[in-house]
């Protein structure tokens, strides 16, 4: 687990590619508290991003998605994402390791779909916008994000991966409830689909 107290700024274009390499190493933790605005790409990683003040814009396949305290937003992998960030911002974000997440979702039965990259993405049913807190995935960031307020720095590596193994199978049992859902619906325009997933 890798935890970061800050946003890397975007870099160009080598470097970048040595930062999203990093990322997908091990799972990474980002909590910042943004003194000032700024704007940075993010690597295309299964990811859950909310924020306990301020609010965070993403840039997501031509969307815009902006988050705050009230909602959290789950962005899965292939989508390239750039986050616009308001000062004062304090944003967690948590970025799944590829390896880990296709263990965990072999696990509990979530299909994979080819990746441009040959390795196995993780289908993932989803809103375009911003979830509103819920009973699912919720109760497992509010433990991240008061371990890091009061220095969570200090705490043990294992504490953070088993919360984090906790909220990437919240993440992905919602997800299989949601294709589950819509599956047993008979649809017959591939809008109507879309407008129940979201997606």
């Amino acid at each position: 687990m890798i935890l970061l107290t800050r946003i890397p700024e975007s870099h160009p274009e080598s470097s970048q590619r040595n930062w999203a390499e990093t990322f997908r190493s091990e799972n990474v933790i980002v909590h910042s508290v943004g003194g000032h605005a700024l704007r940075a790409r993010q690597p295309d990683l299964l990811a859950v991003h909310t924020t306990f003040r301020g609010e965070a814009t993403f840039e997501v396949n031509k969307r815009i998605v902006t988050i705050d305290p009230d909602r959290y937003l789950i962005i899965p992998r292939g989508e390239p994402r750039v986050v616009n960030v308001s000062a004062g911002t304090e944003l967690l974000e948590v970025f799944f390791q590829p390896e880990i997440v296709a263990r965990i979702a072999s696990e509990l039965g979530v299909a994979a779909l080819p990746h441009p990259s040959g390795e196995g993405a993780v289908r993932y049913f989803r809103s375009e916008n911003a979830e509103h807190h819920d009973d699912e995935v919720s109760p497992h960031l509010y433990p991240l994000q008061a371990a890091l307020s009061s220095g969570g720095q200090r705490a043990a590596n294992s504490w953070f991966d088993e919360q984090l193994l906790r909220l990437l199978a919240a993440i992905l049992r919602l997800s299989k409830r949601v294709e589950e859902r819509v599956g047993s619906i008979p649809l017959t325009r591939a809008d109507t689909r879309r407008d129940i997933t979201g997606g």
